[in-house]
């Protein structure tokens, strides 16, 4: 079974280089930006999420439609 990252900030800078990465590693992918990031939609591997993350009440519908199965963590820096 393949990894699943949720990654902010997917459509440009540092969010669309890890989304390239992952991607290129073989995770699935969903990415969260405002705007379309431009990766191939449908593919199996990545997922474009419209989203603000500057308007907290829409975060609980964000997070049900990435997925009740999606184990959330946080990375900790070693």
């Amino acid at each position: 079974m393949a990894r699943h990252a949720v990654v902010t900030g997917a459509s440009s800078g540092i969010g669309h280089a890890i989304t390239t990465t992952l991607l290129a590693a073989g995770w699935k992918v969903t990415g969260l930006s405002r705007r379309d990031p431009g990766f191939a939609v449908g593919s199996g591997s990545f997922e474009w999420l419209a989203a603000d993350l500057s308007e907290p009440d829409s975060l609980p519908g964000l997070l049900q439609e990435v997925g009740p199965s999606t184990r959330w963590s946080t990375p900790r820096a070693s």
